[in-house]
């Protein structure tokens, strides 16, 4: 039960309540690559513009919901950070991504919209900023990206670390957030961080896209934290187990004890 307590009161650095997710199935629609990519900028306009909507963002991933590995080097053809402690995880992203999802900047700057399409640019967790530039800020640094390792993704800013790939491991996994590519055909996953004092913001959002395209044929809003749910099953189960299996022992134990006083009596 104490497990469960803390792992449901733990901070991982992320707003698991004010942020969403939103997802769409594009199977069967005949939009691909370049077509799908407009409808995303088209839609991350329009929930913008939402009643309730403090920021959005869209990303290749979504926080809690998997992640890639994605090999850094800090000079070109070095060894790579991390190696013997497992590779960064990697996630590309537009501007307003860390304010969506509630991690916070702690140097330089974040993502913004100028950078997409842009010189490339990248921002890098505490933990990738020790392992990669021991003693100093990797701020203005050049960071080599496994798949360009001859072009410079500049730093320019540095990520809180946080639980952002699985509640189970320590939060200092390095990682690397470069700027999403308005060319990358990759599919997008839709962020939204909403007011404090909205609600029902989930079907407001579902109208709102299909505004957009009425065809589109499924859409998921789900809260961040609501991927929380696999990986604390196993917490909450042993915490029932136990807990029945405890008011059973002070049963048995009440009633020996009872019938002993009874016996003496």
């Amino acid at each position: 039960v104490r497990s469960l307590h803390r792992v449901t009161t733990k901070d991982l650095g992320l707003d698991t309540e004010r942020a969403l997710v939103v997802r769409m199935d594009f199977a069967g629609s005949g939009r691909k690559g370049r077509d799908r990519v407009a409808l995303y900028e088209r839609l991350l306009e329009r929930v913008r513009a939402v009643p309730g909507v403090q920021s959005a963002s869209l990303a290749v991933g979504a926080p809690l919901h998997g992640a890639r590995g994605h090999g850094v080097r800090v000079v070109p053809g070095g060894d790579w950070v991390g190696e013997g402690r497992g590779s960064p995880l990697g996630n590309y992203v537009s501007d307003r991504f860390f304010e969506t999802t509630g991690m916070r900047i702690v140097q330089g700057r974040s993502i913004v919209a100028s950078d997409r399409g842009g010189p490339p640019v990248v921002v890098v967790n505490e933990t990738l900023a020790r392992l990669g530039w021991p003693g100093r800020s990797p701020v203005g640094e050049c960071a080599y990206l496994s798949s360009a390792d001859d072009v410079c993704a500049r730093v320019v800013g540095v990520v809180r670390d946080a639980h952002t790939f699985r509640i189970r491991e320590d939060a200092t996994r390095p990682w690397v957030y470069a700027a999403l590519d308005p060319a990358d055909v990759d599919d997008r996953v839709l962020l939204v961080r909403r007011h404090p004092d909205a609600s029902g913001l989930e079907g407001t959002l579902r109208r709102a896209l299909r505004e957009v395209d009425s065809a589109l044929p499924y859409v998921d809003v789900q809260r961040l934290g609501d991927a929380l749910d696999p990986q604390l099953r196993p917490w909450r189960l042993g915490a029932a187990v136990f807990t029945a299996f405890g008011l059973l022992a002070a049963l048995l134990a009440a009633l020996g004890l009872y019938t002993a006083v009874a016996y003496a009596v």
